[in-house]
């Protein structure tokens, strides 16, 4: 499933039908506006690195991720993007400013090649407004997913390199692998240090060292958790 996060041709894309399925959040469509939806939104795709919006420009699309990983940021005042949130298959980005009529208040930025829905926010919000049940759905999601996003960005701010790894690595995990801490990561060192706001030597030398620790172990473009309890003590210290 995910072998197209780590391999240079792009993925062959899934239907935007099944990429809707995908999104719970979507759930309480009715078989028409589902249809109705599906007529509007289009598949699309980006690679490592690249934006699919930046904070502050007008939100006309929310994105349903197929495959691959995407970073929610904000810039710091010393202009570094720092990770206020990490979206992966399933997830909604851009939910927020959809919900709130605003511009979008975060950068969405491609963590490895991404394959997603765009759905047009216009199209939904005409929805949105109609079907109670995907009102409720969608202010119910929005409180977690905020809670979520300040522990992470202030990991991010406060924590030192190690400890900003840990918190990328343990929540890229509960993304690709759910309860399964120990399945195989299609990710790289350069895909963590993205998501860490640090250099590429520096994630290696930190997974170098968790690597000798007994805490991980890699192969080419995989890495896999073997001690989660230390990766979150690190987190904790």
């Amino acid at each position: 499933m995910y072998a197209s996060l780590v391999a240079s041709a792009r993925p062959v894309p899934s239907s935007p039908a099944d990429i809707l399925d995908s999104c719970s959040l979507m759930n309480p469509l009715s078989d028409a506006e589902r249809s109705a939806l599906l007529d509007d939104s289009f598949y699309a795709y980006a690679e490592r690195g690249e934006p699919l919006w930046i904070a502050g420009t007008p939100a006309r699309f929310l994105a349903v991720v197929d495959e691959g990983l995407l970073r929610m940021t904000r810039r710091s005042p010393g202009q570094v993007e720092i990770a206020v949130e990490i979206v992966g298959p399933g997830g909604c980005a851009g939910l927020l400013a959809c919900v709130a009529g605003c511009v979008y208040p975060l950068s969405a930025i491609a963590v490895t090649d991404v394959s997603y829905l765009k759905i047009p926010n216009d199209r939904l919000m005409g929805i949105y407004e109609t079907n109670a049940e995907l009102k409720d759905q969608f202010v119910r999601a929005l409180a977690p997913a905020l809670l979520d996003s300040f522990d992470l960005m202030a990991s991010m701010l406060s924590g030192n390199v190690e400890q900003r790894m840990a918190v990328a690595l343990c929540r890229v995990s509960e993304l690709l692998s759910g309860k399964d801490f120990q399945a195989p990561l299609p990710i790289t060192r350069q895909n963590l240090a993205d998501i860490a706001s640090t250099t590429v030597e520096s994630a290696i030398r930190v997974t170098s060292r968790w690597q000798k620790e007994g805490w991980i172990s890699t192969r080419p473009r995989e890495l896999k958790i073997l001690d989660l309890t230390a990766l979150r003590r690190i987190v904790r210290s």
